[in-house]
């Protein structure tokens, strides 16, 4: 197996599935507090080996790549991404709602499409921080930092709730005022905060 690029020796059943094998290694990286980034089978990526064959034992592997990195690098270069991309996810939400509001739905709903993945990674980086914490993996994330964490999070999950409501009831003025308000809005404050995160995590404290 290759770690990072080194070839290491790991102890493994050729019978043990590929998916617990990598649990394993995931909680061990733990831990340590590392984490898993990304794996590599015969130099296709994991997920897209699963697909094509489902389950695969670790006998079946030529190659195995896992690519690692610590938590504390791993919070801070997200941390940076997030500083550098939500200013630009803020101004997408918010032309989706000056779309919308001049009666351009389909151009406001194409451009609110484009940001939801950006949405859904904003969230699960701000909840995934936030349990790093309660478990005591991120000691740089003190604990009010930690509440700050859920509450944007929080925000995040109520503001796509009311978008999501509103486009059940095809109202796009409402749909409109949650992109520009509940959304755009709040993230508009994120970076600078964030950014206050990541240098704490690049400080280790």
């Amino acid at each position: 197996m290759f770690v990072n690029g080194v070839e290491r020796e790991v102890s493994c059943s050729a019978d043990d599935t590929l998916q617990s094998f990598l649990e394993r290694l995931g909680g061990e990286a733990l831990a340590r507090g590392e984490t898993i980034l990304r794996v590599t089978v015969d130099g296709d990526d994991h997920s897209q080996v699963v697909a094509r064959s489902g389950a695969v034992r670790v006998g079946d592997v030529g190659e195995l790549g896992v690519t690692i990195a610590g938590l504390r690098d791993l919070t801070e270069d997200s941390l940076a991404e997030a500083v550098a991309y939500v200013p630009r996810l803020s101004r997408g939400l918010a032309d989706a709602a000056l779309a919308l509001q001049r009666g351009a739905v389909v151009e406001g709903s194409d451009l609110l499409l484009q940001a939801l993945d950006g949405l859904e990674w904003l969230y699960q980086l701000l909840s995934g921080l936030a349990r790093l914490s309660e478990l005591g993996k991120a000691p740089w994330i003190d604990p009010d930092d930690a509440e700050r964490l859920r509450a944007w999070s929080r925000d995040l999950a109520q503001g796509l709730d009311g978008c999501r409501q509103a486009m059940e009831a095809q109202d796009p003025i409402l749909l409109a005022d949650r992109l520009e308000y509940d959304l755009a809005g709040r993230l508009s404050s994120l970076p600078a905060e964030m950014e206050e995160l990541r240098a704490k995590a690049a400080r280790g404290s």
